[in-house]
């Protein structure tokens, strides 16, 4: 009987120690940004490179807004470990750009990608990077029926807001 209570004991402690663990770490994560500051490429689950994701900088700056031809809001809201992807279906060739100007609430670990509905698979950034600011623009490597796709890695409801332009 002492040795039931000791394990029940040890398995309470455990789940609120991690559960405290796990509330400091999403406190943590609404304080500070993640922005993509490098190149990523976006991949599929074979691995294959579906796009690659390039940030704005000094050198690349946002193009002025008068240069967009088709801009869309983006408005989701993505609960607990789910993924989803528009339904705006692009037509895209290889080497087409989409800017992006989307912020993730709260900044939390999340992704934002590409559905390929011609073949089904979803492209990701490769390694799991995952970002609370995507402002930059995605080349699309290969022809195909494209959406922007959002994926929540949390236990908490995100919602991805901001506008793509094609």
């Amino acid at each position: 009987m002492k040795k039931i209570k000791a394990v029940l004991l040890c398995a309470v402690l455990v789940s609120v120690l991690l559960g405290n663990g796990q509330m400091a770490k999403a406190e943590i994560g609404t304080d500070e940004k993640l922005v993509v500051e490098e190149a990523i490429d976006f991949v599929d689950d074979e691995g294959n490179v579906m796009a690659t994701f390039i940030p704005y900088s000094e050198d690349d700056p946002a193009p002025d807004k008068s240069a967009r031809t088709t801009t869309h809001s983006v408005n989701f809201t993505v609960f607990a470990y789910e993924k989803c992807c528009s339904s705006r279906v692009f037509v895209s060739k290889d080497g087409h750009r989409i800017d992006l100007n989307i912020v993730i609430n709260p900044q939390v670990s999340s992704n934002i990608g590409l559905y390929n509905h011609v073949t089904g698979k979803y492209g990701w950034p490769a390694g799991g990077l995952s970002s609370s600011v995507w402002n930059g623009y995605i080349i699309v490597n290969g022809d195909g029926d494209y959406s922007l796709a959002f994926c929540n890695n949390t236990n908490i409801t995100t919602t991805y807001k901001g506008t793509y332009t094609l």
